[in-house]
């Protein structure tokens, strides 16, 4: 797990997932990750950001990160459709639509009478 935002590791009992206090995607920090050798890569979006800026975020670390790793396995979070294609175009294998999941998870519980 890779986050500027956070001081401590926010998930410490899970020994299976490390920290690293950083911004994804800077070529170093995806480095001391391991990128080089990873099989998958799951990239969520900054919720700190407004959107543009965060999906913007989201781009350049699977840019970078295929990069390092053109067989890494990327799966992006994108808060809205703006940048999908570019998304695409920088290597994401799966992109995860947020407005779009929470749009349809409303709209299942919508009743009709």
């Amino acid at each position: 797990m890779i986050d500027d935002t956070l001081v401590t590791h926010p998930l410490y009992e899970k020994k299976q997932i490390d920290f690293i206090k950083g911004v994804a995607y800077q070529s170093a920090v995806l480095h001391r990750a391991c990128v080089e050798t990873a099989k998958e890569l799951i990239i969520t979006a900054d919720q700190h950001l407004d959107e543009e800026t965060a999906d913007t975020h989201t781009v350049l670390t699977i840019l970078t990160a295929k990069q390092m790793n053109p067989s890494i396995y990327c799966v992006a979070e994108l808060i809205s459709t703006q940048l999908k294609e570019q998304a695409i175009s920088a290597g994401a294998d799966a992109i995860i639509l947020t407005k779009q999941v929470i749009g349809e998870a409303l709209l299942s519980k919508h009743r009709t009478n």
